[in-house]
């Protein structure tokens, strides 16, 4: 397992989820890219949800 996939596997559900949903908007009809928006207060993991997707779909 890679450490990309490890410190995925280590976010919390919601965390997960926003990332698969940030990686299945890469695999979009067309070659479109559909962007989630990933929400919420400071310190809840926004921008490493973002890193994480951005590492992992590279």
């Amino acid at each position: 397992m890679t450490d990309v996939s490890q410190r995925i596997k280590n976010l919390n559900r919601e965390q997960r989820n926003a990332v698969n949903s940030i990686l299945e908007g890469w695999d979009g009809r067309q070659d479109e890219f559909i962007l989630p928006i990933v929400d919420g207060p400071p310190g809840t993991g926004k921008t490493t949800v973002g890193v994480l997707a951005a590492s992992q779909h590279v």
